[in-house]
């Protein structure tokens, strides 16, 4: 803008319109620049400015021209560029972070979900843990959340420890065991440099986010489920674009709303089918045979319950709707303290969501996604 005035005149015709869409890229530049965790619209945004900006007369933009055909070629090729940009300091904050997976923890921007989390770390609780399906995006979650808080100007943690606990990795054909994997996975730093008041007395030192399927107790709960039905879809095209796959940049809006609604929102579900499109599936035929990716997130709880607790999902899919706990005990003939010991079972591991029955009281219902496991998996009869 500074040197318009020295521009071809359809060039400089068009710089104010090109600076207000370049201006919108400075983010995206800097979480590339210090390769962060992407948003679920970066991608797209750059497209189009570059889609815009070879429209424009007066320039060749031959470099822009070239990586659109490559990328248009070969879709993977976007994974495999390396970015020349002048990187800024990095913060002083000790870090053994991993370096973000473009195709498996970003495009979830989860704002409302992160600023949450980043609420609790702030507050007195020692213990945060994120906790959800298998595939939902905890672990996308809590990695991005401790990027957001080294790029704080003035963060209040000298360090960050990350663990990973990932055992396997789900493919459209099958579940992949990952050899050596540790047995947790948190991230949490030694105390402040400035020890945090709280409630003027007491001072917070090192705190613990943990990512699990399971709840334990001391901690402050944060329970994540899928993404929007509109932001389901956006990664749906996102990843039809990335990944070369006719089919979903070509579907119609109302078709994968209605995969994605199928779906229930849920990433890794999302992910599993469109790497089944990719390989030559039909979507019929993925959305109805979804066997491999339940086994996948949540045959390592399900198979840790208690018998009594299989007893009382069984009980609830023969059942249907929500049930009080007066009517678990009917059902399955459980005194009150084995009653409760069920019921903590299973909301600690998010098979069951409460509901409310009436003025007074509360009712357990199973989720969408464990009653559709636990009919592949339970016999309506007791062995």
């Amino acid at each position: 803008m500074r040197i318009k005035r020295f521009l071809p005149d359809v060039l400089a015709a068009r710089a104010d319109d090109v600076y207000k869409h370049a201006v919108g890229l400075v983010k995206v530049r800097n979480r590339v620049a210090h390769s962060r965790l992407l948003e679920l619209d970066d991608l797209p945004k750059v497209v189009e400015f570059a889609e815009m900006l070879v429209r424009v007369p007066g320039y060749e933009w031959d470099n822009t021209k070239q990586a659109r055909a490559d990328v248009k070629s070969n879709p993977g090729n976007v994974l495999n560029a390396t970015a020349s940009l002048i990187v800024d300091p990095a913060p002083d904050v000790a870090h053994n972070l991993p370096a973000p997976d473009f195709d498996e923890t970003s495009l979830l921007g989860r704002r409302q979900e992160r600023q949450r989390v980043m609420q609790a770390i702030d507050g007195a609780w020692p213990v945060i843990s994120i906790l959800g399906d298998g595939g939902v995006g905890k672990t996308a979650l809590a990695l991005q959340v401790c990027y957001d808080l080294i790029e704080q100007a003035d963060c209040p943690f000298e360090a960050l420890v990350w663990v990973t606990a990932k055992n396997a990795q789900l493919t459209s054909q099958e579940i992949v065991r990952i050899e050596g994997a540790a047995r947790i996975r948190w991230a949490c730093s030694p105390p402040p440099r400035r020890p945090w008041a709280a409630d003027g007395e007491t001072t917070r030192g090192s705190k613990v986010l943990i990512t699990n399927r399971i709840g334990v107790r001391t901690e402050y709960p944060i329970t994540l489920t899928g993404i929007g039905i509109d932001d389901a879809r956006k990664l749906m095209r996102i990843l039809g674009r990335r990944r070369g796959i006719n089919l979903l940049t070509r579907a119609s809006d109302a078709d994968l709303i209605a995969w994605a609604n199928m779906m229930r929102g849920h990433p890794a579900h999302i992910k599993w089918f469109v790497s089944g499109i990719q390989a030559g599936e039909l979507p019929e035929q993925l959305l109805s045979d979804d066997g491999l990716l339940l086994d996948f997130c949540m045959t390592n709880v399900f198979q840790y319950l208690s018998e009594d607790a299989k007893a009382a999902l069984r009980s609830m899919i023969v059942v249907p709707g929500a049930h009080t706990l007066a009517e678990l005990a009917f059902l399955n003939e459980y005194d009150a303290a084995r009653t409760q010991a069920v019921v903590l079972a299973l909301t600690t591991i998010n098979f069951v969501s409460q509901v409310s029955r009436g003025a007074s009281s509360t009712a357990l219902e199973l989720s969408d996604f464990a009653r559709r496991y636990l009919q592949k998996t339970l016999s309506p009869v007791s062995p």
